[in-house]
Parts: structure tokens; C-alpha cells; sequence
């Protein structure tokens, strides 16, 4: 996105990068099936998953301060997300989208559950950028000859 886009007048442009956080079910998971009721027995021991296609598969937790390890839940309105439960948290909702009762803790707590995000656009800029930026470079310079010849071109009809 531009902060503010070049003009024939001031050639120079800022981009910024808009932090959205954005659930790890997007990404690359293992296993992708969600595992409820009776199936979840044969649920492995933990979700691995990764954002970079260059980085190994790592056991998803719901976040860096939590124990609480990641899985696929499916939504009331069929949306599948990559969730973790709050730990020591307590929510009021204690049945399941088919009315059976939820998991409990030990305590008989039900606990809330978290969505697990990857890492926001700005968090892996100094990933990511090194990458893109030849890319990015010739796509701009492209622009910025087309804009010119246009420009030209259309001085020369006057």
C-alpha cells in the first residue's frame, strides 16, 4: 500500500506495510483435518506448521507466553481456524457447535480458546524484504518508464 502515491510532480512515494494478523490455518500445517468428538484419539500430539517455505516445520503453541498447544477447530459458520486454548482463562460457552459438552480442564473449567496468528506483515519485513526487493525494484522501475514515455508521449501530441 502507498502512503502517498507519486505524482508527475513529485515522483517520490512512501510504502508502508499494514499489519493484519493472519491465522496460521492459512499456512502450511500438518495434519490439516480437524479432529473433534470421538476422532480425537487419533489426534497427533501436536500441529506443526510454518510460514516461510524455507523454515522447517515447527510444533505450533498458542502463543510465545503459552504452553497450550495449537489445533484445528471448525467454526459454527464452517470456517476452520488454527486455535489454542487460554490457559487458566474460563469461558461461559461449555457446549460445542453440535450442543455436546466441551473439553474441561481438571478443575472443570472449560477455558477460552485463542486463535493462533502468524507473525504480522511488519514482524517479518527483515525476512521477507531481502527477497522481494530486486523484484519489487524492477516492478517500479517498469512503472516508472511507462509513466515517462506516457507523459512524453502526450507532450508531443500538444
Amino acid at each position: 500500500a502507498q502512503k502517498h502515491p507519486a505524482r508527475n510532480t513529485d515522483l517520490m512515494t512512501e510504502l508502508y506495510i499494514k499489519a493484519r494478523d493472519i491465522d496460521m490455518a492459512y499456512f502450511e500445517h500438518s495434519p490439516t483435518q480437524v479432529f473433534s468428538g470421538g476422532n480425537v484419539a487419533s489426534a497427533p500430539e501436536v500441529v506443526r506448521g510454518r510460514v516461510l517455505k524455507s523454515s522447517p516445520m515447527k510444533p505450533l503453541f498458542g502463543g510465545p507466553h503459552s504452553n497450550a498447544k495449537a489445533f484445528l477447530a471448525e467454526f459454527v459458520s464452517g470456517h476452520v481456524g488454527m486455535v489454542a486454548r487460554q490457559v487458566g482463562s474460563s469461558s461461559q460457552n461449555t457446549v460445542t457447535k453440535r450442543e455436546h459438552p466441551r473439553w474441561r480442564t481438571k478443575d472443570g473449567r472449560v477455558e477460552k480458546l485463542q486463535t493462533v496468528y502468524a507473525p504480522s506483515g511488519p514482524a517479518m519485513h527483515n525476512t521477507i524484504w531481502p527477497k522481494v526487493e530486486p523484484t519489487a525494484a524492477e516492478i517500479l522501475q517498469a512503472q516508472l518508464q511507462r509513466r515517462v514515455e506516457m507523459i512524453l508521449a502526450r507532450a508531443e501530441k500538444r
